[in-house]
Formats: C-alpha cells, sequence, structure tokens
C-alpha cells in the first residue's frame, strides 16, 4: 500500500495475477500498460481486465538477482532492452496516455537553465515513452524477456531522460562510483542500441543533456501525482519534488557524475 497506489497478489489456478487501484492522477497507467503491450508484446505485463484507476495484470516473473550487484552483466542487458523498446515504441509515442514531460513542457514548467538543455537535446533522437523508475526491484525476466513494471511512473519525454533514477540506485544502493566505470559502462549500453540515430559520441553529448532534464521529469511526476493527496501526503513528499531539482541542477554543473546527489539532498 502506498499512498498513491494499492497493490495485491491474487492466487489463481493459471498462477499469481496482480491487482493495482491508482489515485487519479495516475489514472492513465492501466490504459498506458494496455498499450505498451500491444506495441512491443514482451516489455510489460499483460493486462487482464481494466477499469477506470484498476487493473488486473499477469505476473511478471523473477526480479533478476544480478542487479543487487553493481558489476553484473545483467544491467547492461536491462538498459539494452529498455533502449529497444523505446525505439520501438517511439513512432506511437505522442498518441499515447501518458504525461507530457517533453523538453519544451519542462521548459514552460520550470524555466531558467532548461532553455538551453532544450535546444542541447536538438531531434535527433525521438521522443519517447520513458520509464522513470527502472531500478532492480522493477524489472523482471519471464521466460527470457525482460519485464518493466510500474508505468504509473512514466512520461511522454526525451527518449534519454529516463534512467536518472536508474543511475541514483546504482551509487546509492550499490555503490558505483558516481560518474565511476559501471555507470559509465551502463550509459554506454543503453545508448548502443541508438546508434543508428547518431555517432556515439554525439549520443554522449546529447545523453548529458537529456538526463539531466530527466531529473526535472521525475521532479513534475511527483508534482503530477501529489497534486491531489491530501496535506499530510504533500508534506511528506512534497520534498522529494525539491530534491530532484537539486539533482538537475547537480547535472548541468557537472554533467557527467552520473548517479550523484547535490550535498543538500
Amino acid at each position: 500500500m502506498r499512498a498513491w497506489s494499492v497493490t495485491l497478489r491474487v492466487p489463481t489456478v493459471d498462477g499469481p495475477m496482480w491487482f493495482k487501484e491508482m489515485c487519479p492522477a495516475l489514472a492513465f497507467e492501466p490504459e498506458l500498460t494496455q498499450a505498451l503491450a500491444r506495441l512491443a508484446p514482451g516489455y510489460t505485463p499483460e493486462v487482464v481486465a481494466s477499469e477506470g484507476n484498476r487493473m488486473l495484470t499477469t505476473d511478471a516473473g523473477k526480479r533478476i538477482s544480478g542487479l543487487k550487484r553493481i558489476d553484473s552483466p545483467a544491467w547492461l542487458d536491462v538498459v539494452a532492452r529498455y533502449a529497444e523498446f523505446q525505439r520501438t515504441v517511439a513512432p506511437h509515442a505522442a498518441t499515447l496516455p501518458a504525461p507530457d514531460y517533453t523538453p519544451g513542457v519542462l521548459a514552460q514548467r520550470f524555466g531558467g537553465r532548461v532553455d538551453e538543455l532544450v535546444e542541447a537535446v536538438g531531434d535527433a533522437v525521438p521522443l519517447s515513452i520513458v520509464n522513470l523508475a527502472v531500478q532492480h526491484s522493477h524489472v523482471f525476466k519471464s521466460d527470457r524477456r525482460i519485464v518493466f513494471i510500474d508505468w504509473g511512473v512514466a512520461g511522454y519525454a526525451h527518449a534519454f531522460s529516463g534512467l536518472t533514477e536508474t543511475f541514483h540506485k546504482l551509487v546509492v544502493k550499490l555503490g558505483a562510483a558516481a560518474g565511476g566505470r559501471e555507470t559509465l559502462l551502463v550509459r554506454d549500453a543503453y545508448l548502443e542500441p541508438w546508434t543508428s540515430f547518431a555517432p556515439a559520441q554525439e549520443l554522449r553529448r546529447i545523453f548529458r543533456a537529456a538526463n539531466a532534464l530527466g531529473a526535472l521529469c521525475r521532479a513534475a511526476a511527483w508534482q503530477d501525482k501529489l497534486a491531489g493527496m491530501p496535506t499530510d501526503v504533500r508534506e511528506m513528499f512534497g520534498p522529494k519534488i525539491d530534491k530532484n531539482v537539486r539533482v538537475f541542477e547537480s547535472l548541468l554543473e557537472n554533467p557527467e557524475a552520473l548517479g550523484a546527489l547535490p550535498a543538500t539532498a
């Protein structure tokens, strides 16, 4: 149980299923999850039934144990599959029921130094759907497929904006050095499927700008999620908005420090 959702494991004769009910701000998740399963089969849980802000999905499989180790090659496989998923859905992303966290919209919401990043990301890499919580607890393996869950933490954004939290988890939870060898290996494994769009050096330049925008995507997602919540919930989780804005400012100063948090966070 969370302030914004409730999830239940439901035993059935065909194996476990998962029931989830979301707060109104996340009511897009069932429709988005269904659409993604149709466009890119195998990357998301299958939605068995949905009604409004409720859905029932098939089991996503088993958590990938290797993701608890920073030196595991499983991380490289996960981010590469995530990039392939994004490439697949990109042509349809603008029509999907996901919050709009595109660079221009972020500039309108946050102003300041965002404008320079809007120009920096350019249009060589398409906008797509980003899952803003790609981490070990949200990635599963089923029949050799990588399955990403929790599409209530998602948005329509620059494709490279979806790994800010991933790098944070690698550094804070698993002990990788911010901007160190392990994080750079993960970044390059993610960028490899995009090399048909631009040379690797250009992709890295774009990634620096888009990854900073990713922190603002998370700040915007928290704003949206908390907007209709009771006062005590907003007070409890509101600092996460400020934290992600500070992460954005930190990445502007040092875009290579993947996963680092500002000293005040």
